[in-house]
């Protein structure tokens, strides 16, 4: 899985994050949607992940490791520099 680096115009506030964060937790603790596993290694341990925090459900799950590596691949060098295989 290969994913693009962030356009200017999708880096989210930190309202729009905690915002888009509330919605999945909410509906995770009221089982209207299910945690999912990592997308890279299965790991039922899955923290969701938004590309884009104006689309509040349009997520990914990612265990820690691979959540911390694309932040990182991110803030270092655009997340085309991240391959998740």
């Amino acid at each position: 899985m290969h994913y693009g680096i962030i356009p200017k115009t999708l880096q989210a506030s930190k309202q729009e994050k905690s915002n888009a964060s509330r919605a999945i937790r909410n509906r995770v603790y009221k089982n209207i949607i299910t945690r999912g596993t990592c997308v890279v290694c299965g790991s039922d341990d899955a923290i969701a992940h938004h590309y884009d925090y104006s689309k509040k459900l349009d997520i990914f799950w990612l265990c820690s490791k691979h959540h911390l590596g694309l932040h990182r691949a991110e803030r270092n060098n655009g997340w085309a520099s991240y391959e998740m295989v």
